[in-house]
């Protein structure tokens, strides 16, 4: 049939559905859920995307780490490290404790930076 993703999946329906409640994260449960429904339904990638409100190929992904490394592999995801800060470390670390703040006076903190 045509659309219908070959991937041989290790666990079973039960370990499945036994995962699915387990997980307390959003993000992970939706991925077990992708493998439960290609287990029991036998449905496409892109329908199990709508089903989920995610894009054909993010689960493509998700798949595609699951057949590299199975279920540890797919129940990970990486946490982005965010922006670099404008202000300078020492900057924030002196602004950011009251002991410190003693120690510089906001008006010379101004000629401070201006020597930068």
């Amino acid at each position: 049939m045509t659309g219908i993703t070959h991937i041989e999946i290790q666990e079973s329906a039960d370990e499945l559905e036994a995962l699915l409640r387990q997980q307390d994260n959003a993000r992970l449960k939706q991925r077990v859920q992708v493998l439960y429904m290609i287990k029991t339904q036998k449905i496409s990638v892109s329908a199990i995307a709508k089903i989920l409100g995610k894009h054909r190929g993010t689960v493509q992904r998700w798949l595609a780490d699951y057949r590299e490394a199975g279920m540890d592999r797919m129940l990970e995801f990486g946490v982005s490290p965010g922006r670099t800060r404008v202000i300078p470390n020492w900057a924030f670390y002196y602004s950011s404790h009251p002991i410190r703040q003693s120690l510089i006076p906001l008006n010379e903190f101004g000629n401070i930076l201006n020597k930068i």
